[in-house]
């Protein structure tokens, strides 16, 4: 079946990230607001998507780290989901697989656009079948095609649906992007801002596009430029910095935990800890979320006692902070890695490396095995079986160590690459990177691995190939006129950069013989995807005058 037989739903799947769905297994472990807690923020929320209003609007939330934005955007797109008031959502995280792509909003939200309104799916379909290079064009383009022109096809009866109910009966409207800041690229972020502006000017309907990221200049340049062309109360802005309720909202948080330890360890006092004691906590957090739920994390050790850990962070508070932004979170995280044992810390070091280049692979695996999956980091470190949960044991408060690993908190990630922050633990991507590529390159060469390979791991697998040919001739991709094919393991991998371990390792590599002994062995030989390699391998190798069955050669500038 060729692309254009494909239903247009079907196509929509391979440019959408599932991951980015609020309810998708991804975001089910992550955290929505505690009852009782941003009640007044809930209402402002929901009061502003439902006032009768006949035009588009947009909301922006803002925030630093750690201010609860997702939390509450989970908590109020679940609430518009249940009662159907919901058109679609995309949460943005360097964190999933995919769900840093801006290119992959527009068919993300296209699918749950058919969801909300089945009667689009017919103009969507007919869309895609008709222009076969959709998904290659600009986001704006698409964002008119698969979003604005079928809402248009829908509004003439849901316009006529609001008048004979007086009202009673609604349909969806809001749209929610979280993590606007997450979207890989500083003009991305501004696009899809200038791509709601010109969406609120065609729906003709009162659709609320709520969106939350932290306060970036690029992105507040971008909003105030938005501001400009429509009245006041079509571009809302929240500040929860500036929030004055935040402050209660945690201290009932607190208050909430302290009571749930109190009653998992009976021996502590029924005052614990004292007010104090919680008040000079609620003050250390600053207003960031973040704080609050890191240390009670951390109190809820089920090795350690909670009234020993808080000493620990009592201690730590007493050391002034100064001025910078997270100097309080900065601290806490310092404390946090420090707790691994000196002799550990290298290896610790290599496996957050990997933890955070996961984000920017695609799909749940890739050569190697599971992502998420400590087997997997195990075999890339070469380290024993269980290791991977032995060493991350001090860091369950930043890390879930349960089946699969994942970093708790994006500002944890920031921490660890700003080398004036995280000093001695900071993670040197480009190292861990490398780290990678030679794993890569030793399963390339290890029969009983590519011999059990599916199809996409085998086309991955060989897009790497020509990677390691461009490093090893000096080659880069983009002359090749091949990068748009690569898979994201390989274009991470570039970055790596032309080092001299690389350069050693490819000596022996005969990358040439891999290829040609999978492209002409079944059951590959006349597969399709095939037929695309060999359509993009062979131009570059005889652009580079190797012969086809050679080894090749010692890199001469490495």
């Amino acid at each position: 079946m060729t692309d254009n037989d494909k239903p247009g739903a079907d196509r929509l799947h391979e440019y959408a990230s599932p991951a980015a769905l609020p309810d998708s297994n991804a975001r089910i472990d992550q955290p929505r607001c505690m009852e009782e807690t941003r009640v007044e923020l809930s209402k402002e929320l929901d009061d502003w998507e439902r006032k009768k209003f006949g035009s588009a609007t947009m909301m922006w939330v803002h925030g630093g780290v750690g201010t609860g934005k997702t939390a509450l955007l989970l908590t109020f797109a679940d609430l518009c989901r249940r009662y159907r008031r919901s058109v679609g959502a995309f949460f943005a995280s360097n964190r999933f697989a995919n769900c840093s792509d801006g290119n992959r909003i527009i068919a993300t939200l296209a699918i749950q656009l058919i969801q909300a309104f089945p009667s689009t799916k017919k103009y969507i379909d007919k869309a895609i079948r008709t222009d076969t290079l959709l998904f290659s064009r600009g986001r704006e383009e698409q964002m008119r095609i698969l979003i604005v022109e079928p809402i248009k096809q829908v509004a003439t009866m849901a316009h006529f649906l609001d008048v004979v109910t007086f009202g009673l009966k609604s349909y969806p409207t809001l749209i929610v992007i979280d993590g606007l800041d997450e979207i890989n690229g500083n003009d991305v972020q501004c696009d899809i801002i200038k791509i709601i502006g010109v969406a609120m000017k065609d729906i003709r309907l009162p659709f609320r596009f709520l969106i939350a990221s932290r306060p970036e200049p690029h992105i507040c340049l971008a909003i105030s430029k938005l501001q400009s062309q429509f009245p006041a109360d079509r571009v809302s802005i929240i500040d929860l910095n500036q929030n004055v309720l935040v402050h209660r909202d945690i201290r009932h948080y607190f208050t909430i935990k302290f009571a749930e330890i109190r009653e998992m360890h009976p021996y502590l006092p029924a005052d614990w800890p004292s007010l104090d004691v919680a008040t000079h906590l609620l003050d250390r957090a600053s207003g960031q979320f973040i704080f609050a739920t890191t240390i009670i994390s951390y109190f809820s050790s089920p090795h350690d006692r909670p009234d020993d850990r808080l000493k620990v962070i009592l201690k730590l508070l007493e050391t002034p902070v100064g001025d910078a932004p997270y100097a309080t979170l900065d601290q806490l995280y310092t404390h946090i890695v420090h707790s691994v044992p000196v002799k550990h810390r290298a290896e610790v070091l290599k496996i957050l490396g990997q933890l955070i280049i996961i984000r920017d692979l695609t799909g749940q695996h890739d050569i190697i095995g599971v992502l998420s999956k400590s087997s997997r980091i195990e075999l890339i470190l070469g380290l024993r079986d269980g290791d991977v949960k032995r060493l991350l044991h001090n860091l369950h408060s930043v890390i879930d160590v349960g089946d699969d690993l994942k970093l708790l908190h994006a500002s944890f990630s920031d921490f660890l690459l700003d080398h004036s922050r995280s000093v001695d633990f900071f993670v040197d991507v480009a190292e861990s990177r490398t780290t990678l590529a030679l794993r890569y390159i030793r399963a390339i060469c290890d029969p009983p691995c590519t011999s059990t390979l599916q199809l996409q791991d085998i086309i991955l697998t060989f897009m790497l190939c020509l990677w390691l040919i461009s490093v090893a001739t000096l080659v880069s991709f983009e002359e090749a006129g091949t990068f748009e094919h690569m898979g994201s393991a390989v274009k991470y991998c570039i970055e790596a950069g032309r080092s001299r371990q690389l350069s050693e390792e490819l000596k022996s590599v005969d990358l040439i013989g891999q290829y040609e002994s999978f492209m002409y062995s079944a059951p590959w030989k006349r597969h399709p995807a095939t037929l695309i390699l060999k359509k993009i391998y062979t131009p570059l190798v005889v652009g580079l005058h190797l012969p086809f069955n050679s080894v090749l050669h010692k890199p001469t500038h490495l």
